[in-house]
């Protein structure tokens, strides 16, 4: 049994509880990870070589694509079940910031990976007006800032978003760490 049934288990005997919830979260969260790794993999592979191993790549990408996606949109329902129970957690925050992320760069959409970027900004930038030293919520809010500038339309706005990601970096730089 993984570490995400041993919490669902866990959650079956202690429904609410905010620990299981926060670490079937970072379970699911970690297993999007990999299977968002998975997936970069098969894009970067080498070109197939025929029709058919160009058809069954695609089949494949297009399923890690969704399981990947479906384990990082259950993450961030654990995080968001961890912020009603307990009314804050910067943590909870910072990964479901984190997991919406991972779905914009899977998103199959430009539109969809801008709002997914959006609310993992809106998350990472609530943990920075409570918690403004927060090297983590910084760093995060950089790279979110950063992938929205990509899929930005405006020159303009991704300029700007751009320059504000770079000041988030100095910050985390000079206070040492991520």
């Amino acid at each position: 049994r993984g570490a995400a049934d041993v919490l669902r288990t866990a959650l079956s005997l202690a429904p609410g509880d905010p620990k299981a919830l926060g670490n079937l979260g970072n379970a699911l969260l970690a297993q999007g990870e990999l299977k968002k790794a998975y997936f970069d993999t098969l894009v970067a592979a080498p070109p197939p070589g025929s029709a058919e191993e160009a058809s069954v790549q695609a089949s494949a990408e297009m399923a890690v694509a969704a399981e990947a996606s479906a384990l990082l949109t259950r993450a961030g329902e654990m995080f968001k079940q961890v912020l009603e129970v307990d009314g804050w957690s910067s943590r909870a925050l910072v990964n479901w910031g984190r997991a919406m992320c991972l779905r914009a760069e899977l998103a199959d959409s430009p539109a969809l990976a801008e709002r997914l970027y959006t609310s993992a900004l809106d998350k990472f930038e609530a943990v920075l007006e409570a918690e403004p030293a927060t090297t983590t919520a910084q760093y995060r809010a950089a790279l979110a800032m950063q992938g929205l500038a990509v899929v930005s339309s405006s020159a303009d706005d991704a300029r700007d978003l751009l320059e504000r990601a770079a000041e988030y970096l100095r910050a985390v730089l000079s206070s040492g760490g991520a």
